[in-house]
């Protein structure tokens, strides 16, 4: 089985999933983890980047030990 992490923009934020075939028939996990959009003239705060980088760290493990 292929676990692949993806993103989906959803408006302001972007939600993250899990894309994967099993037995044949493609499914997906929506993980309920956000990572803020940087929208046109509006540059991510220092905040949002950690936030967007601690919410990418914790979704791969997901991904990961999906694919085991």
């Amino acid at each position: 089985m292929r676990v692949t992490l993806r993103k989906r923009n959803t408006g302001k934020k972007i939600s993250l999933y899990l894309d994967y075939y099993h037995s044949g028939e493609r499914r997906y996990q929506f993980l309920s983890i956000y990572l803020y959009k940087e929208l046109p003239g509006k540059p991510l705060t220092a905040l949002q980047r950690k936030h967007n980088k601690e919410a990418m760290q914790q979704a791969d493990p997901v991904a990961f030990a999906e694919n085991k």
